[in-house]
């Protein structure tokens, strides 16, 4: 499973998606990418992407929210929230559909959800946001002044 967790600038951790690929590539990341951009997701002020090692999901990302700057790869609040879901998921021995090991894992994750601690340094995250903001603003004036 591909499990997309997004931060507010108030440290809160709220699930906006999942989808169950076959394989993490480009194309079925970037498919679900696009599903939560069209479900509301919005990225035009700046949006941090912090990912684990893969590299279609990379891919993605830079195809679906163009170029990135710096990699961050991490996976410490996946593998806490995984842990969770584990708890709730693991005695199960026999998944007979993957409809039925979505419809799982989307009951655990909606029990997981409001017990989600915010994260350290919660208070820094508007600073974060007016940096990328300030370079993304700063990026669109160099292209800006090449084109002219």
């Amino acid at each position: 499973m591909v499990l997309a967790l997004g931060i507010t600038t108030t440290g809160e951790k709220r699930l906006l998606g999942f989808v169950q690929p076959g394989t993490e590539n480009e194309k079925v990341c970037a498919a679900f990418l696009r599903e939560l951009v069209e479900r509301g997701l919005r990225y035009e002020q700046g949006l941090l992407c912090i990912i684990d090692g893969s590299k279609g999901l990379r891919k993605a990302v830079v195809s679906v929210f163009g170029a990135l700057g710096t990699s961050l790869k991490t996976t410490n609040y996946l593998e806490s929230l995984n842990a969770l879901v584990g708890q709730r998921t693991d005695k199960v021995d026999y998944w007979r559909t993957s409809d039925q090991k979505h419809r799982w894992l989307a009951a655990a994750l909606l029990d997981i959800e409001p017990r989600l601690r915010r994260i350290r340094g919660y208070g820094s995250l508007p600073l974060l946001r007016t940096a990328l903001q300030t370079e993304i603003r700063g990026k669109e004036g160099r292209a800006e002044h090449r084109a002219a």
